[in-house]
């Protein structure tokens, strides 16, 4: 009984709702039959205007070209006379181009002539690359002469030869053909329209329609948008106008496909001087749109009355159930992220109980080699000068070299015990931000460098002013190192010059860049750079190798990083960028 009681009051809301939804769609089909009339007619008014505007302008074609034929010569002044009123009527054509016929042969006659007429440089020319094509006529141009409105912009197509323009040489070379017919040619956002004047041809005349008759080419460009105003299109309309089935006004409207749009489309075509001129008419509107007061009203009531039914009946059933279901929802969402934090805790933990670790084990090994490897050290090197300073006049020259080989080595081992052990901390070193002066460390630096070779004579340029925050005793070693290897490796230069300057900046990091003109290096071997003992220039230079490796790790605990550019016998630049935020 329960059970026919809850079908029977599902029953009601879906009554409703199908007798809502059945007085809504009569409402509406009656409406849209008006619509649908109404559209029929206007898409035959803008047919009829598109129609009217392409007869016009064969009639303006041929109207100008008669005046054009009645007279020996075109000057510039009569082709403004004849085609400035058409402009001024028919907003619609946007130039107006007068194209005459010259032979190969009469080029340069006539190009000196434009040239005396003022026009300084004058020549003939093709179109430009993007919309080049070749001109399928050798033995004779189609220039544009003359061009109205002239302006800087038109002023460029002046002595183009219009037969390269490969968006309309199809349409030219019909227009040859068809006598007294305007030819329509679809273009780049444009539509253009060409007519052909023909030596010999009066009205008791008959004449001859190929390419040799033809005297000039009168042609017409016009505007989609313009054209557009003309036909005076509704809102909500969209129109199309394809010339043999090529568009020349793109979407004027966008076409609206949401669920509650009705969309009526028409098309018409005619024949127009054996072209094909077919208009697309495309009309939206939104249901909302028409008068659905009363159709909105009985639905939406319908819906409530569906809603609540089912809402009671719904929620009496399964309301426990669904409070049941949440909470073993929620209890096993929380015992699942209780294991995942626990679990990333240990994980955490061990992490950083094994990166103490290694950390105490690196701080060993640096005591290891600053002890355990520099006591022996010391001691070879001691006894060897000793040696060579009590016992010098007694032993050879060979015993001498290979004491001083011994000294030297120990040096050298020194120095690489140093250079390993600062690359070894610098990953590791706690990073003190401070305001960090770069001007006065480069200076500094410099200044050594000079006391310690007075006898060199290097033009260095340094940038004052660059500061930036970050740790003072890392990026010292930076810039000491960057400036060092400069100083280093221009020591051969006849004119060496060192730059240190700001390259940009941003509110997130800046770029800064040492420069030398020294001896660079072949970028091939460039990864090698940054890797620890490896060098590029062996024996040459002295140094261990480590510097540039220690430089990378210090640029990158900065958040930053390092780049270089070089080529043999010409320099080298080093750029690195340091976060501004560090």
């Amino acid at each position: 009984m329960k059970l026919q009681n809850k079908k029977y009051l599902c029953t009601i809301p879906i009554t409703g709702i199908i007798v809502s939804i059945l007085v809504s769609y009569t409402t509406l089909y009656y409406e849209m039959e008006k619509q649908k009339i109404f559209f029929e007619n206007q898409s035959s008014l803008i047919f009829n205007n598109i129609q009217s505007i392409f007869n016009n302008l064969d009639i303006i074609n041929k109207n100008i070209a008669l005046l054009f034929n009645s007279v020996d010569f075109i000057s510039e002044n009569q082709f403004n006379l004849f085609t400035q009123p058409t402009l001024t009527r028919y907003p619609f054509i946007e130039n107006i181009y007068y194209i005459p016929r010259i032979e190969q042969k009469n080029i340069k006659l006539v190009e000196q002539q434009k040239r005396n007429e003022g026009y300084t440089g004058f020549k003939f020319r093709t179109f430009s690359k993007k919309n080049y094509s070749p001109s399928p006529i050798t033995k004779y141009l189609f220039p544009i002469q003359y061009i109205q409105p002239y302006n800087v912009a038109t002023s460029s197509l002046i002595g183009r030869d219009i037969l390269t323009f490969n968006q309309v040489q199809k349409a030219i070379m019909i227009s040859t053909l068809l006598g007294d017919a305007t030819v329509l040619s679809p273009g780049k956002n444009s539509l253009y329209a060409f007519n052909s004047l023909y030596y010999g041809k009066e009205s008791s005349q008959t004449y001859d329609q190929n390419i040799d008759n033809v005297y000039a080419i009168l042609g017409f460009k016009l505007s989609p948008s313009q054209i557009l105003k003309h036909i005076e299109l509704p809102k909500f309309y969209v129109v199309e106008v394809l010339i043999n089935s090529i568009n020349v006004i793109p979407n004027n409207n966008n076409i609206s496909t949401s669920f509650f749009d009705s969309i009526h489309m028409q098309n018409k075509s005619y024949t127009f001087n054996s072209q094909s001129v077919e208009t697309k008419t495309i009309y939206t509107k939104n249901f909302f749109d028409y008068d659905l007061n009363f159709p909105i009203f009985i639905l939406l009531l319908g819906f409530l009355f569906s809603y609540l039914f089912w809402y009671v009946i719904k929620t009496n059933v399964n309301f426990s159930l669904l409070l049941q279901a949440q909470n073993k929802v929620i209890e096993s969402e929380v015992n699942e992220k209780t294991e995942q934090l626990e679990k990333q805790t240990k994980e955490l933990k061990i992490a950083y109980e094994n990166q103490l670790l290694a950390t105490n084990e690196l701080k060993s090994f640096s005591y290891s080699i600053s002890h355990d490897l520099r006591s022996p050290l010391r001691s070879i090197d001691g006894f060897s000068r000793i040696l060579y300073e009590d016992y010098a006049d007694t032993l050879n020259e060979e015993a001498k070299q290979h004491l001083n080989r011994i000294i030297n080595g120990t040096k050298r081992m020194g120095e690489l015990i140093d250079s390993m052990l600062e690359l070894a901390l610098v990953a590791h070193k706690e990073i003190k931000h401070e305001q960090v002066s770069l001007s006065d460390f480069a200076h500094d630096i410099i200044n050594n460098l000079k006391k310690q070779q007075p006898e060199r004579d290097v033009d260095v340029v340094i940038a004052n002013g660059l500061t930036i925050n970050g740790d003072s005793a890392l990026l010292h070693s930076v810039l000491e190192n960057l400036l060092e290897n400069a100083w280093k490796f221009t020591e051969k230069t006849t004119h060496a010059k060192i730059e240190f300057n700001l390259q940009s900046e941003n509110n997130s990091e800046s770029s800064y860049y040492v420069k030398d003109n020294g001896i660079g290096f072949d970028m091939n071997y460039a990864d090698k750079l940054f890797t620890p003992f490896q060098r590029l220039h062996g024996k040459s230079f002295k140094g261990t190798g480590v510097g540039l490796a220690t430089v990378e790790r210090i640029i990158k605990r900065h958040r930053g990083k390092i780049t270089v550019a070089a080529r043999p016998n010409e320099g080298a630049t080093f750029s690195f960028t340091l976060n501004n935020q560090c």
